[in-house]
């Protein structure tokens, strides 16, 4: 009775996939919202902190339609001596996770590129707030909490 049971219960969820297509080749459509979070993210966002030893940090993302972005950083140590440095990389939005694939840093016009298989250049975020004047989300495997503006049209990195 068990086996004629289970024989059952396997078929009939055959059948609905079949209805619906199979499921390792077919994703839902995107909601809207999706679609949304999508287009918010897109274009520049400004980030500040203070990291560990007291330096400043300023960061500008430029996310690009194409999921590639590119961050300018300032760090303005203690002691007056500026660092300027550029990374590049993929980004992706899949509902409330964000993540991002480091590709490499820019020096000049040249690309120093990343490791693919160091998993270090792979991160994963929780999205905690998304408008179009702000972005929070936080590092799933840190739990550290990262928040960016929009910035004044025009708006570049200061010295």
């Amino acid at each position: 009775m068990i086996r004629a049971i289970i024989i059952i219960l396997a078929v009939t969820s055959l059948i609905g996939c079949a209805q619906r297509g199979s499921v390792f080749h077919e994703k839902p459509d995107l909601s809207l919202s999706a679609e949304e979070r999508w287009q918010l993210m897109i274009g520049n966002w400004l980030g500040e902190a203070v990291t560990e030893s007291g330096d400043k940090r300023q960061w500008l993302v430029q996310r690009f339609a194409d999921g590639t972005y590119r961050v300018d950083f300032v760090l303005a140590k203690e002691d007056g001596a500026i660092e300027k440095s550029s990374e590049l990389g993929h980004w992706a939005v899949s509902g409330p996770v964000y993540f991002t694939s480091f590709r490499g840093w820019l020096n000049g016009d040249s690309l120093s590129p990343s490791d693919p298989s160091d998993p270090y250049n792979y991160d994963a975020y929780r999205i905690l707030q998304l408008n179009n004047e702000v972005f929070e989300y936080e590092h799933i495997a840190t739990g550290k909490v990262f928040k960016v503006t929009r910035p004044p049209s025009g708006f570049t990195l200061a010295n």
